[in-house]
């Protein structure tokens, strides 16, 4: 992974009216074959982005035969090792190449390249890959030169912060170093219309995660614009899909949950004990898990069997309830004491459970939830992804008081994490 690379400005971009890089070992006065080298580069990255694995292999031939830059070869042979799913061996060539002619577009395809094995790599190369993305990143925005590669760029920034197993100051660290390089440390208007506009991501998850960067670097109301972005885009965005045959312990390693969960019971209310507690979508029960003795009687809500009988015989919940969250607090006569929905507003519609959750709270009990903000409420109708105004629940329910309501990095974006508290009579 990457030593110190130097970046001037003649490089941002490649070649300018001033510099140059040569594809060929040729003087550029012969022009013959560099207008035929520049051909077959063109026409490789463009097989590469359609995915022509044969026509890249036909642009790669002919680069070798016409002597093509070390720098040339090395890239397309990367890209060719990609395309066979040959991730280690890819990074390697597009790093070099990128050292020789430290042009956006190659960092970019080393960035699509690397976050497929992220797993596999020292957190501290991807952090010092991150540190170089940063610094052209900056550069791009100081000349103002091709912001859609800029804007690519910044999108997978966000899904390596995303992939990488370092703790979340360490990330946020990083995150921060971006802003630095923004106007006012806001993302103004044009990029965001950059943001929504340009198409060609590989990997379409890449833009659903640049929120999370936006939540790392401390940016709540940018967070609800590029959310509001993303929800306007379900067409070509992939959002996880549960795996049926994913076991509780593979759920707990997912980064996409245990990085939410952790926040999740961190703001939870700093009470040294939970008479009762109702865990509203419970899954496999790794809230009360988590809290374990600080909740005394557990129970828990899902519809799925298979994740209640994890959550009563290994979790220590002591009742659950295969229901429908709105049927249960319609029906239920119980009050608890703490009442969680984490990840569950996604799915339910958080208006109405927020709307009955006060008759089955305890005087002075809590209800801690989280929810995913836009400008506008909206629902993934493909993927059933809900997104509300930031403090929609403020005028439901004027009986409970807000204990807190904080921005946090939010599964694959940016979400706030909310406390209810019910008056003491």
């Amino acid at each position: 992974m990457p030593s110190k690379c130097t970046i001037d400005d003649e490089h941002v971009g490649g070649a300018t009216a001033n510099h140059r890089p040569s594809v060929s070992g040729l003087d550029y006065e012969q022009r013959n074959n560099i207008v035929t080298l520049e051909e077959h580069l063109e026409q490789g990255l463009a097989a590469f982005y359609a995915d022509d694995s044969a026509e890249l292999d036909v642009s790669l031939n002919a680069l070798r035969q016409l002597d093509a830059a070390p720098w040339v070869l090395e890239r397309m042979e990367g890209l060719k090792f990609c395309r066979e799913n040959e991730c280690e061996n890819s990074t390697k060539l597009l790093w070099s190449s990128f050292q020789k002619n430290p042009e956006p577009q190659v960092l970019y395809e080393l960035l699509v390249v690397t976050s497929r094995i992220a797993h596999s790599y020292q957190s501290q190369n991807l952090i010092d890959l991150l540190g170089v993305c940063i610094e052209v990143i900056r550069q791009c925005r100081a000349n103002n030169f091709k912001p859609e590669w800029r804007a690519r760029l910044e999108w997978f920034l966000g899904i390596l912060l995303y992939r990488i197993p370092a703790p979340l100051p360490v990330l946020q660290d990083v995150a921060m170093k971006w802003r630095t390089c923004l106007p006012d440390g806001k993302y103004d208007q044009a990029s965001f219309e950059m943001f929504q506009n340009t198409d060609m991501v590989l990997l379409g998850t890449a833009k659903r995660f640049f929120p999370f960067v936006m939540a790392l670097a401390g940016m709540e109301s940018d967070v609800v614009t590029a959310n509001t972005v993303v929800a306007q885009l379900p067409g070509e965005l992939v959002l996880p899909v549960e795996n049926p045959d994913e076991t509780a312990e593979d759920y707990s390693l997912n980064p996409l949950f245990a990085r939410t969960l952790d926040l999740f019971i961190q703001s939870l209310p700093a009470a040294p004990t939970y008479e009762r507690l109702l865990d509203l979508g419970c899954g496999y029960g790794a809230i009360g898990q988590a809290l374990g003795e600080r909740a005394k009687h557990k129970t828990g809500i899902d519809l799925n069997s298979e994740s209640l009988s994890y959550a009563k015989e290994s979790a220590g919940y002591d009742l659950t309830v295969e229901t429908d969250i709105i049927e249960f607090l319609e029906t239920s006569t119980d009050q608890f004491d703490l009442i969680t929905a984490c990840m569950v507003f996604d799915y339910v519609h958080g208006k109405d459970v927020v709307k009955l959750v006060t008759n089955r709270l305890s005087p002075g009990g809590f209800f801690a939830f989280t929810f995913i903000p836009a400008h506008h409420e909206t629902v993934d109708d493909a993927e059933c992804h809900h997104y509300y105004k930031p403090k929609f629940f403020n005028d439901i329910d004027p009986s409970l008081t807000t204990e807190s309501c904080q921005m946090h990095p939010y599964m694959w974006s940016g979400g706030y994490y909310v406390t209810l508290q019910r008056p003491l009579d």
